[in-house]
């Protein structure tokens, strides 16, 4: 049987979803808060039993006042407990005392249940936010490239910490809540029958109005959330592309863009408001009008002496703190609305099937000699086919460019081998095992690749080298050796502070050239058995790519290499010319066919 907490969080949950157990990517959203909750059941059994003692306290906190109107300042006799007391003095000193003592625990454990609640909170907002995290490194770029980047780091920066909200603040609301409750209408109910049923009547309101808004709340917060994210998104890609935007003076085309997105922010930010405060006015107006039918009913009943001072003040007190944690409930069922629109877009990422998906029983494979082969290999994005029937056989060691018109699947071709995307049909082997079925971490540690964007973390120089060590934190001796490698140790040595310089994002305070070289000392440190070549020096300058080409014609040597490029000063280093057009390869040029292989270069520098 579940723990008591988790039994209660079921039924919490149950109440603020509306029954809503729509599948989120096949993953049930009940499920992944269950997922964490049963992680931290002990904390939230700590905290309900903390909650248990205050509910206890507050509950006893009229009667030393009920005593002394009732038995000090009247004639009610006291309760047998206290018949020993002869003094009036000592009893008015023993109200006094039994005050302190009362407030003073509860305050006190009301401490203590935020200081702990707040360290479970911080640590469950550190779980989900790794578990996220580690989620979006793991999907598969056709998975990942289904939202922004701004999306997910929105997702990551502001809404991960709404799991931990709801299944620690909010649920710990509403078990105080229904417990101050229960405890409330019972004495209650012993004190007057009558008076408690008219108490209670706002029950069944206040259920009728939870139904009512909460489903309204939850939408409109899920508008909220999403547009957030489209804000911070369009704004992250501002930033990212300033330089093309000043070029284009398109400043106050993105300024209307964002406005017109702030804009309809404050809409649906209005609309989130006035539901929520819509809902609070109908309860608190609810709470109020029983209030006032309970004084005047209360009062008459004194006067008729049905009721004491005392009993009725213990009364009003208690309907006070009745509907205190009646609102509490219906306004931890807003918030938990809101929460559960974050909590939604947290795991639908969760909920993304991979589309590149680990072998159940993965083989391993250490270093490959470096045997590639393509057999009918097929590739679509979508419904657009990208790669007909590719068939390539790469010994260990050569060298094979792939040359043709932008959009012929070239860089595709390459994307498959570190299974970046997963082929459709035939299969892809390395050294006669299929890439499928090899420990994904194995196959891509075959493979050292350089790109035209030469990817750059805003860290050191050396950081940045030793990104590609498994480690990450080579021998001092071994990082300049891939420098010096790279053609890359000069220009880092003239840097201000050498290898400890910061490059800035994307590596704004290096050239072209100067990250492209530190991209190649990352392939040199790697010393990955397979290269490859993307456009490697398309976006250099002629005296950066001479240095480059130099740098490549090194680390290519012994490695099995794939060259895609428009280059000819990296494509004469190729042993093989596969022309792909549309998809298919419609020609195979060998280095022994010296005419046609030099004509090749030649139409492939001229349409470069």
């Amino acid at each position: 049987m579940a723990p008591f907490p988790f039994l209660i969080y079921n039924l919490s949950i149950t109440s603020i979803e509306d029954v809503s157990r729509k599948r989120t990517n096949k993953h049930n959203l009940r499920r992944w808060l269950g997922h964490y909750f049963k992680r931290y059941w002990p904390g939230v059994l700590l905290l309900t039993l903390i909650s248990f003692a205050i509910v206890g306290f507050q509950l006893l906190e009229p009667w030393p006042v009920k005593i002394l109107v009732d038995s000090v300042f009247g004639t009610i006799p006291l309760p047998s407990f206290l018949e020993n007391i002869k003094h009036t003095n000592d009893l008015i000193l023993l109200v006094a005392t039994s005050i302190v003592v009362i407030y003073g625990l509860e305050t006190l454990l009301s401490w203590i249940k935020h200081q702990f609640s707040n360290w479970l909170a911080l640590r469950l907002d550190f779980h989900i936010s790794s578990d996220f995290f580690d989620r979006v490194q793991h999907l598969s770029l056709s998975a990942l490239n289904k939202e922004s980047s701004g999306d997910y780091t929105y997702r990551q920066n502001a809404e991960t910490s709404a799991v931990s909200t709801l299944l620690v603040d909010t649920t710990n609301d509403l078990i105080k809540s229904a417990l101050t409750i229960v405890g409330i209408t019972v004495i209650m109910l012993k004190i007057n029958f009558s008076l408690a049923l008219i108490s209670l009547v706002i029950a069944p309101l206040l259920y009728l109005s939870i139904r009512f808004f909460s489903h309204r709340i939850e939408k409109a917060a899920e508008k909220v959330e999403e547009s957030n994210s489209d804000i911070y998104s369009y704004t992250t890609e501002s930033i990212e592309n300033v330089r093309l935007i000043q070029s284009f003076s398109k400043e106050q085309t993105r300024l209307n863009g964002l406005q017109g997105m702030l804009r309809l922010n404050i809409k649906f930010r209005l609309r989130y408001t006035m539901t929520d405060e819509g809902f609070t006015f109908i309860n608190d107006t609810l709470a109020t009008m029983a209030m006032a039918v309970l004084v005047i009913l209360g009062a008459h009943k004194v006067i008729g002496g049905q009721l004491t001072v005392g009993d009725l003040l213990i009364f009003l007190t208690y309907l006070s703190y009745l509907y205190t944690p009646l609102q509490t409930f219906s306004t931890a069922v807003g918030d938990a609305k809101a929460h559960l629109a974050s909590a939604k877009r947290v795991f639908e990422v969760f909920g993304i099937e991979n589309i590149v998906k680990e072998s159940a029983n993965p083989q391993h494979l250490d270093k490959a000699k470096g045997h590639i082969e393509f057999r009918g290999v097929g590739f679509s994005y979508g419904d657009r086919k990208i790669l007909h029937n590719i068939d390539l056989d790469i010994k260990p060691g050569q060298k094979i460019a792939i040359i043709g018109h932008s959009g012929s699947g070239k860089s595709t071709v390459l994307s498959l081998l570190p299974r970046f995307y997963d082929a459709q049909q035939g299969q892809i082997l390395i050294d006669g095992i299929d890439i499928k079925e090899l420990d994904l971490k194995d196959l891509r540690r075959q493979f050292s690749i350089v790109a035209q964007e030469a990817p750059v973390l805003a860290t050191s120089v050396a950081n940045n080298v030793a990104f590609a060590h498994e480690s990450g934190l080579p021998e001092p001796g071994k990082l300049i050796w891939a420098a010096k490698a790279a053609n890359a140790h000069e220009f880092i040595t003239k840097l201000p502070l050498g290898y400890k310089t910061e490059v800035g994002e994307r590596g704004s305070n290096l050239s072209g050239g100067q990250r492209q070289r530190l991209a190649i000392a990352r392939a040199f440190l790697k010393d990955a058995p397979i290269l490859l070549l993307d456009e490697p020096t398309s976006a250099l300058d002629r005296k950066s790519e001479e240095v480059v080409i130099e740098a490549l014609h090194k680390l290519m040597a012994g490695r099995t290499t794939l060259i895609v490029s428009h280059n000819a000063g990296t494509l004469v280093h190729a042993d093989v010319i596969y022309l792909m057009d549309e998809g298919k390869i419609v020609d195979k040029v060998e280095r022994t066919n010296k005419r046609k292989f030099q004509r090749l270069i030649d139409e492939t520098k001229e349409a470069g």
